[in-house]
């Protein structure tokens, strides 16, 4: 007598179940770590167009990075140092207001850095970990924000 349909699908799924597992958690592990550079929020190139001094009277770059390029690449950012890295990953998070700029501000103050920026309650936020550190670039419209040693630079996408 014929096995049914039904029963040689049970007997297929169950012989593959640990290959489709790992399917899975690959495709699902790269949702996550997938490639910057052609992601439509973070991909192109992006210019160093502002700064805010969260410290008042400490720059320690004085504005070196205005004007420069940012670009993410498959497996390395092409910036000035320290942004710029060799052997670069990239995990795309949804970040909560308290937990920009790595926790500089209290819950309690209004989400902004200044009167000119204001972020929603949650971030769509690239992480990069490369040989140089660990930075958070946050998305907010057509501007991107990240902090070094308490100044946040402001990038813009280039041709804006």
């Amino acid at each position: 007598m014929p096995t049914p349909l039904k029963e040689k699908l049970a007997l297929l799924f169950s012989r593959h179940a640990a290959l489709y597992w790992i399917l899975g958690a690959l495709a699902a592990a790269l949702a996550v770590t997938g490639d910057a550079s052609t992601d439509q929020t973070f991909g192109g190139n992006w210019r160093f167009a502002d700064r805010v001094v969260l410290i008042p009277g400490i720059d320690p770059y004085a504005g070196r990075f205005d004007g420069s390029s940012l670009y993410f690449n498959d497996d390395f950012v092409e910036a000035p140092s320290p942004f710029g890295c060799e052997l670069a990953s990239y995990e795309v998070l949804t970040v909560p207001w308290p937990g920009l700029f790595q926790g500089h501000f209290e819950e309690a103050e209004p989400r902004s850095i200044d009167a000119r920026f204001v972020f929603p309650v949650e971030t769509e936020t690239l992480r990069v970990n490369c040989s140089t550190g660990s930075f958070d670039y946050h998305v907010v419209g057509d501007r991107m924000y990240t902090m070094l040693d308490g100044v946040v630079h402001i990038l813009e996408r280039r041709g804006n």
